[in-house]
């Protein structure tokens, strides 16, 4: 079910993925052919992500020549940022592999 905010579905993709802990074989073989088929998505929001870190950084950087404090707020962002980045690249990278089921 995709999420009713036009940035949820900008910024986080697990709406685009089916959940693979099924009990039957068939439901859960489905449900991974699936997720591999949308695997090239992920690569959108990957960069999707890298920007934001990256804008969010160079945003502190700039406030940090003006010497406010405000800078720690865009620093502090950018670094909560990194962490969806590297889950998304996780991610795409284990459903490439040859043993992903």
């Amino acid at each position: 079910m995709a999420p009713q905010s036009r940035l949820a579905q900008y910024l986080l993709y697990d709406w685009l993925f089916q959940d693979v802990n099924q009990p039957e074989v068939f439901r859960r073989h489905a449900a991974i052919a699936h997720n591999k088929a949308h695997r090239r998505h992920l690569l959108t929001y990957m960069r999707r992500w890298t920007l934001l870190t990256t804008g969010l950084f160079l945003l502190g950087m700039g406030i940090e020549t003006t010497g406010s404090n405000w800078c720690v707020v865009f620093y502090v962002l950018s670094v909560m940022a990194v962490s969806p980045t590297i889950r998304v690249f996780t991610a795409w990278w284990m459903m490439g592999r040859p043993g992903y089921w």
